[in-house]
């Protein structure tokens, strides 16, 4: 698995974060979450600003996975 899925979950994984922390945090549902991880779905643009902000990172480091 690769690119922006791969990424967010590690690093939710890094964070020592579950799905369910993230979530609460963010205001998205477990499954969507489980979703853009997965790639089953891309993340909507508001969410994608929420995690970037919750990861403290930028939308170019999560999509490429600069870490």
């Amino acid at each position: 698995m690769s690119g922006i899925g791969a990424n967010i979950e590690f690093r939710r994984k890094r964070a020592k974060k579950s799905r369910r922390e993230v979530c609460e945090a963010i205001g998205i549902s477990e499954k969507t979450l489980y979703r853009y991880e997965r790639m089953l779905s891309s993340p909507k643009a508001e969410d994608l600003k929420r995690l970037v902000d919750y990861f403290r990172t930028d939308i170019d480091s999560l999509y490429k996975g600069i870490l």
